[in-house]
């Protein structure tokens, strides 16, 4: 039995390839969500395996959900495993996120800086319905510490890096597997590869597939 976050993520250290997607900075206080986000996302190259190691069990009976619960102590921990090829991300970036990681203190692994700034602007705009303040001062001060200087960036402005950055590696919007994440088209179609019929068929048949449990 796992009996701390430390010694969960020790654990994870040691045995897997993971990464924390965001909203590290409490993870090993007493309250170790950070404020409206109640649960640790990572990222990592096997689910099943990730799932075997720390004992998580899933929170919803629809298998295409990835939300689980890890007993930790006499605690449930709320986690959202993302895996590779899981649509989250477009894979060929997931595996250069997992490539690139680096271990940070307290003793956890996360996003280089780049892959951080760019995969919080691509959350923001396309997986959610209203790209709040929030999350613009997080990404500003991220783009901040890439350009090496203070400055402020506006939602289109932020728009512009993201879609410059999914060009210049050629990497495509994807549709998530997890019919619980949420889809922005109207966001998503201002982006340069983009492509809205085939998106829409692809997320249409997720849906259905998700509901059905199939």
């Amino acid at each position: 039995m796992i009996n701390s976050i430390k010694e969960l993520f020790t654990e994870l250290n040691n045995n897997s390839n993971y990464l924390i997607l965001r909203n590290w900075e409490n993870i090993f206080d007493q309250d170790i969500y950070v404020n409206g986000h109640e649960d640790i996302d990572i990222l990592c190259e096997n689910k099943n395996d990730i799932q075997k190691l720390i004992g998580a069990k899933r929170m919803h009976f629809n298998k295409h959900r990835d939300n689980y619960l890890v007993p930790v102590g006499n605690l449930n921990v709320r986690f959202d495993i993302r895996w590779l090829g899981d649509g989250y991300y477009p894979e060929e970036w997931e595996k250069q996120m997992l490539k690139r990681r680096v271990f940070i203190n307290p003793g956890v692994f996360v996003m280089c800086n780049e892959d951080y700034c760019f995969s919080l602007a691509y959350h923001a705009l396309i997986q959610k319905a209203i790209f709040s303040e929030e999350y613009r001062l997080k990404i500003e001060n991220s783009f901040s510490k890439l350009v090496g200087e203070p400055r402020g960036f506006s939602k289109e402005e932020i728009c512009s890096q993201l879609d410059s950055f999914l060009n210049n590696n050629s990497y495509k919007i994807v549709i998530p597997e997890d019919p619980g994440v949420y889809m922005n088209w109207a966001s998503a179609k201002k982006f340069s590869y983009y492509f809205s019929n085939r998106l829409r068929f692809r997320r249409f048949v997720y849906n259905i597939k998700g509901y059905l449990n199939i």
